[in-house]
């Protein structure tokens, strides 16, 4: 049987140890998606979308989006208005699963607990 081909971003593994809501500054110009990784920026609780590549942390993935009157979108457009919000699963602990991209190594069980490179994508 082949492997299913289901690409979610970074999504919790087993219990969320912690949730963070930070702010999207003002004409916050990406894509961002639910379990999409994000950075916290130098300015609080701000935070941009991760950058995929060797040595870059992440904060958490995104569990929830909403507008500047806390009202749930199902993702933020690139030419949004105005200021928003997300929910982080941040704690340090926090496990995630994801899948490989398949272009370069495959994750097989030995991977598991460790670290990865990001690959950056498109969302849907």
């Amino acid at each position: 049987m082949a492997n299913i081909d289901f690409p979610h971003g970074l999504q919790p593994y087993g219990n969320l140890l912690r949730a963070t809501e930070y702010k999207l500054p003002a004409a916050y110009a990406q894509d961002l998606f639910i379990y999409d990784p994000v950075i916290a920026i130098a300015t609080g609780r701000d935070v941009n979308i991760a950058t995929a590549g060797t040595g870059n942390p992440i904060t958490g993935s995104i569990l929830a989006i909403y507008d500047s009157n806390k009202v749930p979108l199902a993702y933020w457009d690139s030419g949004h208005a105005g200021e928003g919000y997300v929910i982080v699963a941040d704690d340090p602990r926090q496990l995630f699963f994801a899948q490989g991209d398949g272009d370069t190594s495959y994750l097989d069980e030995n991977d598991c607990h460790g670290n990865v490179n990001l690959a950056s994508g498109t969302g849907s």
